[in-house]
């Protein structure tokens, strides 16, 4: 994907990097989406457990801020959606901020028409008051701990590289006191012939 078009007028998210990564590129840029300082966690009314599960294990594993949003809700039942959002819901549990149902499709149409009731029945108010509670408002704190995250990280990049290093240098120390051992037995060996 080479460029995401934000078609929602939201003011914060000409602010934002967004980046968009089907979940079987997920793998691949693992360590790049882990610097993030938010994550807008995306799946339709049919995604099945086993995907919200593995969005479970990432964000269990990377811990950043995130939010959960069933997509596509136009295309089935409230009771489908209602049971979808739930069903992310209780499978993210408190690793997400909330699960947000929202139809694209219907609200793009009814930004277009100024159509407020199209708008508000499409979940894109809604997701826009969750965005702003969970990210927008709470921006500086979101940046501080994932600063913090960073820093986190790089500390344990940076002691396990000592480590190695320590290690190779124990190695390298123990090899040259074996050799010095054996140059020391060699001179006391020759020393002990001339001798005789």
């Amino acid at each position: 994907v080479r460029m995401v078009e934000v078609l929602v007028p939201i003011e914060e998210l000409t602010r934002a990097s967004i980046l968009n990564m089907p979940d079987h590129e997920l793998r691949t840029e693992d360590d790049m989406l882990a610097e993030a300082d938010a994550v807008l966690w995306l799946g339709n009314v049919e995604q099945e457990s086993a995907g919200w599960r593995a969005a479970g294990r990432w964000l269990t594993r990377y811990q950043v801020d995130a939010m959960a949003v069933v997509t596509q809700t136009d295309a089935y039942t409230p009771e489908q959606t209602q049971a979808a959002i739930e069903r992310a819901r209780h499978i993210l549990g408190g690793r997400v901020a909330d699960v947000v149902g929202v139809s694209a499709r219907l609200g793009l149409k009814s930004l277009r028409a100024r159509d407020m009731d199209g708008i508000k029945q499409s979940g894109f108010a809604r997701l826009h008051r969750r965005l702003r509670t969970h990210f927008f408002d709470r921006g500086g704190a979101i940046r501080t701990a994932a600063m913090r995250r960073r820093v986190r990280n790089l500390l344990a990049l940076t002691h396990g590289a000592i480590d190695d290093r320590l290690e190779m240098i124990g190695a390298r120390l123990a090899a040259v006191a074996h050799i010095d051992s054996v140059v020391k037995r060699d001179q006391d060996a020759f020393s002990a012939d001339i001798e005789r």
